[in-house]
């Protein structure tokens, strides 16, 4: 976060286009590694959630480009979005679903995280990953120089659920490392966190003010 300034409009974090994409990306590959043999048998070969990933990051970029109209052309710039499309889209999506399914080998054996600690994990890095979002827009988006001094109550409190979010995030970590470390500790860091994060926006991550 240190070295992360510079005004941004609130669309820019929260785009709803991506956050539309990837879930239609995810739904759609559920559906065909239920529905399609093909498609479930190739990523159940070894080395298939690789080759699958690289098949639907290769589609999901070739239909993007065609629904927005914006071509093949800018070889460089192609190759950097597909490399995107199939490391940070594509694989992570095939990877949870071979790791998730029902038939999965992964639910042969005892998990160290229950279907609820996995969800509650993942819903804390979410807020971890919100909370640090909001909070830069509020501080350095000139849409909220009209809340400046709201910002001394959001700001504490957008902390709150950024400890809060990091705190689950923690136990299911511990958890998963099949560690236990006593409830206090997890707290005591999580208020750690939410306090780095008001002294960081407040002292240092602020824009200069005008003169």
């Amino acid at each position: 976060m240190s070295g992360w300034s510079g005004p941004l409009p609130l669309w820019e974090y929260l785009s709803l286009r991506d956050v539309a994409e990837e879930t239609a990306l995810s739904v759609a590959m559920v559906y065909a590694y239920r529905s399609l043999p093909a498609v479930h048998d190739a990523v159940r070969k070894q080395g298939g959630v690789f080759r699958v990933a690289l098949v639907l990051g290769t589609l999901a970029l070739a239909a993007t480009r065609i629904i927005s109209r914006t071509g093949f052309h800018q070889p460089l710039l192609l190759t950097i979005s597909w490399l995107l499309y199939v490391v940070f889209i594509a694989y992570p999506i095939v990877w949870t679903l071979a790791r998730r399914a029902p038939d999965a080998e992964s639910n042969a054996a005892p998990s160290r995280l229950t279907d609820r600690e996995f969800f509650k994990t993942s819903l804390g890095l979410f807020v971890v990953v919100s909370s640090i979002y909001f909070m830069h827009w509020v501080i350095w988006s000139p849409a909220a120089g009209v809340i400046n001094l709201l910002a001394l109550f959001v700001i504490p409190a957008s902390a709150v659920v950024l400890g809060a979010g990091a705190r689950l995030v923690m136990a299911g970590a511990c958890k998963a490392l099949e560690e236990e470390p006593p409830e206090w500790l997890l707290t005591v860091i999580a208020v750690i966190v939410g306090w780095a994060a008001v002294i960081h926006y407040f002292l240092f991550a602020h824009p200069p003010h005008s003169p």
